[in-house]
């Protein structure tokens, strides 16, 4: 499958999430040298040079053939959630994902880890799994309302659940309010790159902001508002 190493998080951050007490853990880097900034400028350059077409064939390989159209902002809008998880394909493995029902749909997510790992790292892929389910539906299809189930299962054995599953039934307003509350972003809009770079492509990236919600403290207080 063609994909890019893209979101946030890594929104391929699948197996293994790591709680940071007050911020999220970035890994160690040292200033790049001029011919590297220069590199990266001109490679930034390129991908903002783009022809529609050459966007549009950037953005049909990403999302492996599932139909999508671009809203008025230039985000990626899937027809329904079931579309989205299969382009994102960040819950990749068997029994990571169900689409359970309609009216509001229900979606199911399971984190992976071990069950010898920290009952505070479990807890944080818990979250980490609810917000994206609350979050990636709503910013990347028109739904107005989602009820959402994650937990944690044993990525040695996925057939068995190390955490069981937290359930939040959440209107997209009730979403929007909770994100103004606790981070920068105005509109859902603002968790979607709207440039290109290296490994980021406007309208299906997370930003640099979307990176917020995979801090610890942040996630638990926005939980903690839509229960």
């Amino acid at each position: 499958m063609k994909k890019f190493t893209l979101l946030l998080l890594p929104l391929a951050l699948i197996a293994c999430g790591e709680p940071s007490t007050d911020t999220t853990k970035e890994p160690t880097t040292t200033a790049p040298s001029v011919e590297k900034a220069e590199s990266s400028a001109n490679s930034t350059a390129t991908q903002s040079a783009l022809t529609d077409d050459e966007y549009k064939k950037q953005l049909d390989s990403l999302t492996d053939g599932v139909p999508y159209k671009l809203s008025g902002d230039g985000v990626v809008i899937f027809e329904n959630v079931s579309d989205m998880m299969t382009a994102f394909n960040n819950y990749q493995h068997e029994g990571q994902f169900k689409v359970l029902g309609e009216n509001p749909v229900h979606l199911e997510l399971y984190d992976l880890n071990t069950q010898t790992n920290t009952q505070d790292n479990l807890t944080y892929d818990q979250h980490k799994a609810l917000l994206y389910g609350i979050y990636k539906p709503f910013t990347y299809t028109s739904i107005d309302k989602i009820t959402v189930s994650a937990g944690v299962k044993d990525m040695k054995d996925p057939s068995k659940v190390i955490v069981k599953p937290m359930t939040l039934t959440v209107t997209k307003e009730q979403a929007l309010k909770a994100l103004q509350a606790h981070t920068d972003a105005k509109d859902f809009k603002d968790l979607v790159a709207d440039t290109n770079a290296d490994f980021v492509v406007k309208g299906y990236s997370g930003s640099k902001l979307s990176e917020v919600l995979y801090k610890n403290e942040v996630q638990k207080a926005i939980i903690d508002e839509l229960k």
